[in-house]
């Protein structure tokens, strides 16, 4: 089952799933926190983007 990474980020071990509402650290700013969002959305854009090239490749 995977985690929070922002809760983990503070030292605490959530299970992720059904905690996205509840979750303390959502809108936290600090530096881990940060990163952890930062590289979501990077990640999501690689992916978006990947999936365009692949979309190109089959028409």
């Amino acid at each position: 089952m995977p985690k929070c990474v922002h809760c983990f980020n503070h030292g605490i071990v959530v299970d992720a799933r059904g905690h996205r509402y509840e979750c303390l650290y959502t809108n936290c700013s600090c530096n881990a926190c940060v990163a952890t969002r930062n590289k979501r959305q990077l990640m999501a854009t690689r992916v978006a983007e990947l999936k365009k090239q692949r979309n190109k490749a089959e028409i």
